[in-house]
């Protein structure tokens, strides 16, 4: 709505669809010939509404910013935990999209990663009788006896929901279900 200068109310489904599908892309390094392209307008118009809707996110693109930067200066981006990625052979376009990327998706796995180690040895030190069969995107996938699910996938939230980064706190949710198919339909 504020991009748009008018009332939430008043925002149409389209231009809400707009503004997600600007705001997500960026994040790729989706520009405004993109947008141009799923919207069937011209590429002006295209970066007129990605600045306007970007504009309003100053802390976001000052971010932004100093990721591209440091990317191109130093070839590389480094998260929160200290894990780079490296830019070999590739124009500054791609480090440009890759670097936008990499913090946001590379955290979310190393939080994952510690929940899952930090699940481990819980498990181990408590002898429950679980079984961490995979990670999934944000998820772990575990196996437990039908039996102690529901107080051992309660345990397991706890657990999961430590701050793995200092000043950052994910939600943690729990599903239960015969199998890891029928949990992910849901």
């Amino acid at each position: 709505a504020l991009w748009l200068k008018k009332p939430e109310e008043e925002v149409t489904g389209v231009e809400r669809f707009m503004a997600k599908f600007v705001v997500h892309g960026s994040g790729y390094g989706r520009g405004p010939k993109s947008v141009a392209e799923q919207f069937k307008i011209s590429v002006s118009e295209a970066q007129m509404i990605q600045e306007a809707i970007l504009g309003q996110f100053r802390q976001y693109n000052e971010w932004r910013r100093a990721e591209r930067d440091f990317a191109w200066k130093n070839g590389y981006s480094v998260n929160a935990f200290g894990r780079r990625r490296y830019y070999l052979d590739v124009s500054q376009a791609e480090i440009e999209r890759q670097a936008y990327n990499f913090r946001p998706q590379s955290e979310a796995h190393d939080i994952l990663m510690r929940a899952h180690i930090a699940v481990n040895a819980k498990a181990t030190s408590l002898h429950w009788d679980i079984h961490v069969v995979a990670d999934i995107h944000d998820a772990l996938l575990i196996e437990l006896p039908e039996q102690t699910a529901p107080e051992l996938a309660e345990q397991i939230k706890q657990v999961m929901q430590h701050d793995f980064l200092p000043g950052f706190h994910a939600p943690v949710g729990v599903k239960i279900g015969v199998d890891g198919g029928e949990v992910w339909k849901r």
